[in-house]
């Protein structure tokens, strides 16, 4: 998760929706009152390599609002989330809460898109147990899987202003360019950059071959998981 005040976005990650090279690139926009919230060792050491920032204001802190800690203390308290002030893979409410609504509303928010299919695919291959077959997983963890859509909306509303499109990333960043919020420039430096490898074996990367046999989850996924593609502010 990126809070730059200074730029006025907000970057939220969802789990496993190769988001991290994105969050790379924003946080080379960052100055010393940015909010960059800890990534795995590994990717946050390509971030220093890349960007000379590393995870930052994410902590309490006698300097942070004591209104929105309390807020914030008090909401973890009771979802019985982590009790950090800001951590990655935020949803919206979450950000708002440790924010306040001024902050949150005013500064645009910024998500990315992974087909529906290939973010489910991912997360089984980085989250199940060995033993435990798909769909048993996919069963089980549906609930868990469907709070994705915590991170688009809230109050049932859209609350996303722009959507990266992680299988287009070169259109999403051309459209979003002329918004200000990204130099493409800058952009283009990154676009080799090497995050997390990919833990699915090769053949799960097609997701026809993977479904097959397995229509009544695919056509649940199809037709129950529809993630926006495009923000509020269309580029």
């Amino acid at each position: 998760m990126i809070y730059n005040a200074t730029e006025n976005f907000i970057f939220v990650k969802p789990r496993k929706m190769a988001g991290t090279t994105v969050e790379i690139v924003l946080s080379s926009y960052s100055d010393s009152t940015t909010i960059l919230t800890p990534l795995s060792k590994s990717d946050e050491y390509l971030r220093y390599q890349q960007t000379g920032f590393k995870a930052q204001n994410y902590s309490y802190s006698i300097h942070k609002s004591l209104s929105n800690q309390l807020n914030s203390i008090t909401y973890r308290l009771k979802n019985k989330t982590r009790f950090q002030l800001f951590y990655n893979h935020m949803n919206l409410a979450e950000v708002k809460v440790a924010l306040g609504n001024s902050a949150f509303n005013y500064a645009k928010k910024i998500a990315i898109y992974r087909a529906p299919h290939d973010y489910i695919i991912s997360y089984y291959f980085h989250n199940k147990s060995r033993s435990e077959d798909f769909r048993t997983w996919y069963w089980g963890n549906r609930s868990i899987l469907f709070h994705i859509f915590d991170y688009y909306y809230l109050d049932s509303k859209l609350s996303i202003d722009y959507i990266i499109d992680f299988a287009n990333l070169d259109q999403s960043i051309d459209e979003i360019f002329d918004h200000n919020i990204i130099n493409k420039a800058k952009y283009r430096e990154f676009q080799l950059l090497k995050t997390k490898a990919d833990r699915r074996p090769v053949l799960s990367r097609n997701i026809n071959v993977f479904f097959n046999g397995l229509d009544d989850i695919y056509d649940d996924i199809e037709k129950n998981l529809k993630l926006p593609r495009k923000g509020n502010i269309q580029c």
